[in-house]
């Protein structure tokens, strides 16, 4: 899958970080400004307190720590990884398209730090789950995040959905899980109730008997044999409207 990456290196995000607004630098990096926040954190750079600003606007005195010195073990650079997506028949309010990213990528680290906890117990619970007979993980006994992927995938889809979560909850949408295999996952955005998921596409072709199959029941014999693809599609369902974003 085609991706994107930005290199973050520590001394000149921090010039950048102090010349303008986090809000304004977020956009030229094409990300949230709660996403380089915690860019920030991680490679220990100080940011403008609040109020800096507007200092600067009516032209007072304002302190600028300088970079800090830091250990061997603390990286000099971060990279962030874009998941470009596609979008699919969107027939949704122009404000709720926005919340949804649809018009926008969705920013995932190359790495699962600190996940949200529904993030964190998902992955607790599909790591011990074994998959379907289409190869897919997915829990529908107990409340848990809407993914089905393979194993090869979870890493992935769990980073993608932290980062749509992240990006929900920094607007102040707060995000709930229900138990159940429809519609799990549910938001509200606008007054709408939103339901989305994470999903691994797959081919389903039928299933060629094998030496083994005629030694078995008709019953005992598979229908169909399932091909994960790899590739992920963040599924939205908003008021009857169907969002789908995809990998390239």
């Amino acid at each position: 899958m085609p991706i994107n990456k930005i290199i973050f290196k520590r001394e000149e995000l921090y010039e950048r970080i102090w010349a303008m607004p986090i809000v304004r630098l977020s956009k030229e990096y094409g990300i949230s400004d709660v996403a380089l926040a915690k860019i920030c954190k991680k490679l220990i750079i100080p940011r403008p307190p609040r109020g800096y600003w507007a200092k600067i606007e009516f032209k007072k005195n304002v302190h600028r720590p300088p970079l800090p010195n830091i250990s061997a073990d603390t990286p000099s650079e971060y990279v962030h990884i874009v998941y470009p997506m596609h979008e699919y028949d969107v027939r949704v309010d122009p404000a709720i398209q926005e919340s949804l990213f649809v018009k926008r990528n969705i920013v995932v680290p190359s790495i699962l730090d600190n996940p949200h906890h529904l993030v964190k117990a998902a992955k607790s619970i599909l790591e011990r789950n074994k998959p379907s007979e289409n190869g897919l993980l997915y829990e529908h006994r107990r409340p848990c995040l809407d993914i089905k992927v393979t194993p090869a995938c979870l890493d992935r889809a769990l980073r993608i959905m932290d980062a749509v979560i992240q990006g929900f909850e920094a607007e102040s949408i707060v995000v709930s899980v229900e138990s159940g295999l429809k519609d799990s996952t549910t938001a509200s955005i606008k007054g709408e109730k939103i339901s989305f998921s994470i999903v691994e596409d797959y081919r389903r072709i039928d299933h060629i008997p094998t030496k083994e199959d005629k030694v078995r029941s008709s019953w005992e014999i598979k229908r169909y044999d399932y091909h994960p693809t790899g590739k992920l599609s963040l599924n939205i369902i908003v008021n009857g409207a169907y969002v789908r974003l995809q990998d390239r």
